[in-house]
Formats: structure tokens, C-alpha cells, sequence
């Protein structure tokens, strides 16, 4: 798969507080692309090419999350109520 294919496939990655970070394009098997959306402060770190180990490091290390999964995050505002 390469850039043109993996565009059809793109997705975004949040902060919790829903601001975008980062696109991220599918090359291949364990081959991503990174586009920053975080600005001056992330431009080295949301740039080039990651495996699936080094995307899932960053997900955790930034705590970011696919749309989808920004909806069931649960705050803790939701457990007050």
C-alpha cells in the first residue's frame, strides 16, 4: 500500500480535550505517516515515518486517541453526577 491507497484510509489523532494532533496515513503492514497538527512544539515529534510499536508509544507518551475512542473516555465530571 502506498501514500495514494493509504490516504482513503487516514485518520486523526486528540488530546482528550478533543484539539487534533496528528494525521496519520497507513503505508503498509507496520508502516504509518505522521502529519502535524500540534504546531511548533510537536513539529519533531509528529513527522516522517513510525512502525505500529513507535505509533503505539507515542499514542501513550501524548495520551491521544482516534475519534472514536475519544467518545469513551470517561471524565471525571461523569462520576460526580
Amino acid at each position: 500500500m502506498g501514500i495514494i491507497e493509504g490516504s482513503k484510509k487516514k485518520y486523526y489523532l486528540y488530546e482528550s480535550d478533543g484539539w487534533k494532533m496528528c494525521s496519520v496515513i497507513p503505508l503498509g503492514n507496520d508502516l504509518y505517516n505522521l502529519g502535524n497538527y500540534g504546531g511548533i512544539h510537536t513539529r519533531k515529534v509528529f513527522k516522517g515515518n513510525v512502525t505500529k510499536a513507535e505509533l503505539d508509544k507515542l499514542k501513550k507518551k501524548y495520551k491521544l486517541y482516534r475519534k472514536e475512542e475519544l467518545t469513551q473516555q470517561t471524565t471525571i465530571d461523569e462520576f460526580l453526577l
